[in-house]
């Protein structure tokens, strides 16, 4: 029996012939997935099998997952290794189990860097894009300087004293971003009842039973904790912080924006032995 479905998007509509062949449900899940459709992907029958295949599908680990589930790929080319895989039908225990050793070897390798990197991302005091237009370095150049500069001395001056700052403010941000979230992403996928995805599958992170999850992360709201602290009582972050370096004669630079002197007035009384100090910190973050 042949079952004619058509799917509408925003973009495409699409017409698959739906069989019991697993060669169309496979070429109907593809399809779905490069148009972005995940929308209609997550709500068919089978999906989840189809991406968790789909996180492994880098050649080399098609290859090795043949070996371990006795699936024999002889002229099969590399580029219709997945299909044929998803066609052969592998248990989903094995593919989980196969998933599952493949991260541990990769986390493996992070978890013995990990004290280190977290180090190293504490060494970044100030959290600034560099002026950016939504964090677009491309745009902010075109816009900013390309397309209104005539004088190329001008446009020089203009790179070293001000393009300069805003990509090393770009670079040193996306770099934080990057790693903070591999490290928090680690902390789900570490839990024995997720499934974490060893190569890129677009929107998809990991599985919690059946349930993919895409991960993202956000900066901690400031309106929130100020709200916290004035419910309790308590003065801002801020206002608890120069009331303590003022006690304790700590100079600071007054002239900056006020998140470079909030990372100021922490990373000097972080540094200052003096135990009053190093009891104010502490208390504040038992706060926070």
């Amino acid at each position: 029996m042949v079952v004619r479905v058509r799917v509408r998007g925003q973009e495409n509509t699409y017409f698959i012939a739906m069989t019991k062949n697993s060669q169309n449900t496979f070429k109907y899940f593809k399809q779905l997935y490069q148009d972005n459709k995940f929308n209609v992907l997550l709500k068919e029958p089978g999906s989840n099998y189809w991406l968790k295949l789909r996180s492994i599908s880098r050649k080399e680990l098609l290859e090795e997952f043949c070996a371990i589930a006795k699936l024999d790929p002889k002229n099969i080319k590399g580029s219709e290794l997945f299909e044929f895989i998803y066609s052969s039908n592998p248990s989903e225990a094995i593919i989980d189990k196969f998933i599952a050793h493949k991260y541990q070897a990769e986390r493996a390798n992070r978890r013995a860097n990990e004290t280190k990197l977290v180090s190293e991302l504490f060494k970044m005091k100030i959290f600034d894009w560099g002026g950016l237009y939504q964090n677009n370095l491309e745009r902010t150049i075109v816009d900013n300087y390309i397309k209104k500069i005539q004088d190329f001395d001008i446009l020089n001056k203009k790179i070293e004293n001000e393009i300069h700052s805003s990509m090393k403010g770009y670079v040193q941000c996306s770099w934080y971003n990057h790693w903070t979230s591999i490290l928090i992403e680690d902390i789900f996928k570490d839990h024995p009842k997720v499934i974490p995805t060893v190569g890129f599958v677009k929107k998809i992170d990991f599985f919690i039973g059946d349930i993919p999850f895409d991960m993202k992360v956000t900066y901690f709201p400031e309106g929130f904790m100020a709200e916290k602290r004035k419910a309790a009582g308590l003065p801002t972050e801020m206002q608890e912080l120069k009331r303590f370096a003022k006690d304790m004669g700590i100079k600071y630079d007054r002239d900056q924006k006020e998140k470079i002197i909030f990372s100021e007035l922490l990373t000097r009384i972080v540094e200052n032995n003096k135990p009053d100090a190093k009891e104010f910190y502490k208390r504040f973050n038992q706060n926070r």
